[in-house]
């Protein structure tokens, strides 16, 4: 007869291992590599894109736009105060992870 007792000790016996042949292991050192290689492609494909880019940009013009706008990011009251809320929340962010 099957009651609470018994019922708890069979499902907490562990089972016995799937005679596999090593197929688990085998699937999943294979899964990794897979992993490992798509983190690098994700990881690459735009760093190339960027240095083939690199020769093409019009880096002078973006030098010049910076200085231009620098001084009125740095004396407008929006754009600081809205930083300023970002880094709060950052920061509020990191101690609630804590």
């Amino acid at each position: 007869m099957m009651d609470d007792g018994n019922l708890d000790a069979m499902l907490a016996a562990p089972l016995d291992d799937v005679a596999d042949s090593g197929f688990s292991s085998r699937v999943t050192a294979r899964v990794i590599k897979i992993q490992e290689w798509r983190a690098w492609l994700t990881m690459l494909v735009p760093i190339l894109a960027l240095c083939a880019l690199v020769p093409f940009l019009p880096l002078e013009e973006f030098t010049h736009a910076i200085v231009r706008v620098t001084p009125v990011i740095a004396n407008s009251g929006a754009i600081s105060l809205a930083l300023a809320v970002l880094i709060l929340t950052f920061m509020l962010d990191q101690r609630l992870r804590e």
